[in-house]
């Protein structure tokens, strides 16, 4: 049974990966009109920029730039996944800083994953935050935390049983 959840988690992120790789591909064969900004505008921002889109964000920008959800090799937006990165919500990449960051060095204004960084709540080599784990962690010890998390998870995702309590600690008695 544990093999087949790896699978099928394994099938999805390849069949969303070679969406995005398809759809990012098709951008560069079949180029938007306006100098890569598309002629579709919702609530006035361009749908799809296509290159450095500096001068206006768009909804989906794919290379460089502003947006709502940047992909390629920089920008800023609510979601970005970039070589360098910040995002409101999401940032991924060598360097990222956002709400949640995942990348080799950066910040996170909740939780930090990579080699080197901060966030309240910090998991890599090199990081400090309120709690940390992780080679050379700077802060409270949060293998505990980062355990129970991520059973949690797991239990709200259907990948495990319920959750159990925690072992009482000798504060608790």
């Amino acid at each position: 049974m544990g093999g087949m959840i790896r699978w099928w988690a394994m099938t999805r992120f390849l069949i969303l990966f070679a969406v995005l790789l398809v759809t990012y591909l098709g951008f560069f064969f079949f180029p938007t009109p306006k100098d890569g900004r598309s002629a579709e505008e919702v609530a006035g921002m361009p749908v799809v920029c296509v290159g450095a889109a500096e001068e206006e964000p768009c909804w989906l920008t794919l290379g460089a730039g502003k947006g709502i959800v940047v992909v390629g090799m920089g920008g800023m937006g609510v979601v970005c996944f970039a070589l360098y990165s910040v995002g409101l919500l999401f940032a991924t990449g060598q360097l990222a800083a956002g709400g949640l960051a995942i990348g080799q060095v950066g910040f996170a204004a909740s939780f930090w994953i990579g080699q080197a960084g901060a966030g309240p709540v910090a998991f890599g080599q090199l990081v400090g935050g309120a709690i940390a784990d992780g080679q050379g962690a700077l802060g409270v010890k949060g293998a505990p935390f980062l355990k129970e998390l991520s059973a949690d998870l797991n239990r709200i995702l259907g990948k495990g049983g319920p959750v159990e309590a925690p072992p009482a600690s000798a504060k608790d008695s």
